[in-house]
């Protein structure tokens, strides 16, 4: 229902004349316009709000020997990350501007998409680039890391290429066609935060 409240507030809901519920209270607004301009502060709260919800700790594990005569222990060790502030806020939103659904592919497995940064994390802008959706594509695991690794990337109008460098990498044949069927398809386009040209 809250988020009903704060969605009569939303420019782009309002242009598809979605109204949300308008018998919210003054703070709704309030809230809105304070993290409407400000998607960092508004993820980096939420982030916090999470870590005070499920005191999560991140682990690692412990490589073993190939040789496989001794096994070591297995043990847990908490170890200190650096953490994208913002990054799941980034991932809901974008998944969710695509239905859930690669914008390549169409396969609509939550746990094997990513959002993908257009421009790279390490050199977007805190302030309006890193957690903006329209910096994100909703991929598959796979063509996340061939976009990554610029097997693939999208033009200017939407549409699938395919990098010439495809026939010199290393991979089995049907791996290669599969990825040459998406050449020149344009993707499909989210409901919202339509993918910024610049």
């Amino acid at each position: 229902m809250k988020m009903c409240n704060l969605a009569r507030f939303d420019p782009e809901l309002q242009k598809r004349n979605v109204t949300g519920l308008k018998n919210g209270s003054k703070l709704d607004g309030i809230v809105f316009q304070k993290y409407e301009s400000n998607l960092e502060e508004l993820a980096y709260q939420v982030n916090l709000i999470k870590q005070n919800l499920y005191h999560k700790q991140s682990y690692i594990g412990i490589p073993y020997d190939q040789k496989l005569e001794k096994l070591p222990e297995g043990k847990e060790k908490l170890r200190e990350v650096k953490t994208r502030i913002g990054q799941e806020a980034f991932r809901d939103v974008v998944l969710n501007s695509y239905g859930n659904k690669c914008c390549i592919t169409g396969i609509n497995n939550p746990r094997l998409l990513v959002a993908s940064h257009i421009k790279p994390w390490r050199v977007s802008d805190p302030l309006t680039e890193k957690t903006n959706p329209k910096n994100g594509l909703c991929l598959n695991s796979f063509h996340d890391k061939a976009f990554d690794c610029g097997l693939i990337t999208i033009d200017k109008t939407f549409h699938v290429i395919i990098s010439q460098n495809l026939a010199k990498t290393d991979m089995d044949e049907s791996t290669r066609e599969w990825l040459k069927t998406y050449d020149h398809k344009q993707i499909n386009m989210p409901e919202r935060f339509t993918p910024s040209l610049e």
